[in-house]
Formats: structure tokens, sequence, C-alpha cells
């Protein structure tokens, strides 16, 4: 039987599959803490951290996401059917289609 983060995880790995994004699993040997998932679609690139009902990120995951979106990158977190459902309708309606790097000012 799934754990509570396992039905999560299932629901959002059908609902991806159903709309042909790429959800790809995230480990790494080297940092703790990354997102659980890594969406691909239509040039759009996000990560998805999914835990169980209530639960949210622990402290180590949280600086991951903070040093991920520093570099501009999207990081999502999901604990329902329902918020699974907003991010790959987002993904879907191409909210994340990355914008121009901001120009580096000139040195002196």
């Amino acid at each position: 039987m799934p754990t509570p983060e396992g039905k999560i995880e299932d629901y959002f790995l059908k609902k991806c599959k159903e709309n042909g994004i790429l959800c790809w699993k995230f480990t790494s040997a080297s940092q703790n803490g990354v997102p659980d998932r890594i969406l691909i679609y239509d040039g759009q690139v996000v990560f998805v951290e999914l835990k169980a009902p209530g639960e949210t990120p622990r402290p180590d995951q949280l600086a991951i996401h903070r040093m991920i979106r520093r570099h501009r990158a999207v990081v999502l977190v999901s604990d329902d059917n329902r918020t699974s459902d907003e991010i790959i309708d987002r993904l879907l309606d191409h909210e994340f289609i990355p914008k121009k790097p901001r120009k580096k000012k000139p040195k002196a």
C-alpha cells in the first residue's frame, strides 16, 4: 500500500503522462534536499517537491529551493491532487517559458 506521499506522487505521475509532460525522478548522490521531480514540457523546466498531505518541505529542502530560485529556475511544492493539477495546468498554459536573462552592466 502506497504511503500518503506515494499516493500524491502516483497521481502526479499519471497526470503528467496523460498530458505528455516529461516527469523525471530527481536524485543527487552528493546533495540532500533536491526536489523530487523535474518536469519538462515545451521549453519549460520546473522542479517539483511532492509532500504528504499537510506536510511542508524540510529546512534542507527549503535551502535547496532558494538556491535553485536564485538561478531563476522554478521550484513548486504540492501536497495534494488539487495543487498537482494546478501545477500541470500552469505548465500546459506555458506559464514557465524562460524569460531573457538580465543584461549585466558593463564594467567601467
